[in-house]
Parts: C-alpha cells; structure tokens; sequence
C-alpha cells in the first residue's frame, strides 16, 4: 500500500477481528484444556456413584464425550494452531501483505466448515438423545442441543461467512495488493 494512503475501514475491521478471534480462541482453547484434565475424571468418579435410572439417561450422552475425549488433545492442539495462524495473518494482513488475505480467507473457511460439521454433529446427537419416557418427543436436553447448534450458527457462521464475502471483495483485494 502507498504512503499516506488510508486502508478501508472493511480492512481495519477484518485485521481487528481476526487478531481478537485468534486471542479468544487462544484464550478458551487454554481453558478447555485445562478444564477437560481436572473435572472430567472427576465427572466420571460421581457417575459411578448414581443411581441407574440417572445412568441410563445421562450415558449415552456422556458416550460421545468420552470418545472425543481421545482426540482432546489433538483437537486443541489444531484450534491453538489455526488461532496462531489468524493471529499472524490479522497483524499482517493490517500491514496490508497480500499473503495475509489469502491465509485469512483459508482460515475463516476452515472455520467455517468446522462450525458447520459442529452444527451437524449437535442436530445427529440431538436427535440420537433417549426421550423421557420414551418415543419421539422433544427433550430438554434436545432442545438444548438444537438452541446449541442455531446459537453456533447465528455467533459464528454468520459472522464468519460475511468475513469471507468481504475478503473476497474488490475492496480487499485492491487494499492488501
């Protein structure tokens, strides 16, 4: 970019966004992991102190969780690492690098489908979900589920996806080239 010449607004915006996304997501990343060593075994000790009709509900919720339990730590390790790639690109892509863009735009797609198959999974576990007392009917903890994966969709998929419109606008393009 020449001296002297302005960015657009659209470029501050990104640029400000994405270095605060990738700190959030630093930040919460940090803290899951943490919490997923110290109270997850804790979790598992009570369960084995409940009752059974408790157990019979509450286990084929808390199966999916333990599953993913065995790719935690690969999980976190890859949302740390996209986090520092956006975080890098955010800062550079202020400076106005045109490599930046390119690297923001495969960030927030990668992001974006994540939240997606995420939304996904949450409607199938939803769905999958015992009801009380049998049959078909909507559960609080459907219904949790499902408020879940729309909440996703409306903080981060939508946010996210006009992100990506504007990354891919003439505005950007011309402003990081």
């Amino acid at each position: 970019m020449e001296r002297g010449r302005q960015r657009p607004g659209v470029v501050r915006v990104i640029g400000w966004l994405s270095i605060l996304f990738a700190v959030w997501s630093i930040l919460t990343t940090g803290w899951l992991w943490f919490a997923n060593r110290m109270l997850v075994p804790r979790v598992e000790k009570l369960m084995a102190s409940m009752p059974d009709d408790f157990l019979r509900l509450w286990n084929p919720m808390f199966e999916v969780h333990t599953r993913l339990q065995h790719h935690y730590s690969l999980l976190m390790s890859l949302q740390t690492a996209l986090a520092l790639v956006v975080l890098v690109a955010g800062v550079e892509f202020l400076r106005a690098r045109s490599w930046a863009r390119t690297a923001l735009e495969a960030s927030y797609w990668l992001t974006l489908a994540y939240w997606v198959a995420f939304d996904v999974f949450l409607v199938a576990y939803a769905l999958r979900m015992p009801a009380e007392g049998g049959g078909a009917a909507l559960t609080s903890g459907r219904v949790y589920l499902l408020g879940a994966a729309t909440m996703a969709t409306l903080t981060w998929g939508v946010p996210i996806g006009i992100i990506i419109h504007f990354l891919r606008g003439k505005t950007v393009r011309e402003a990081v080239s």
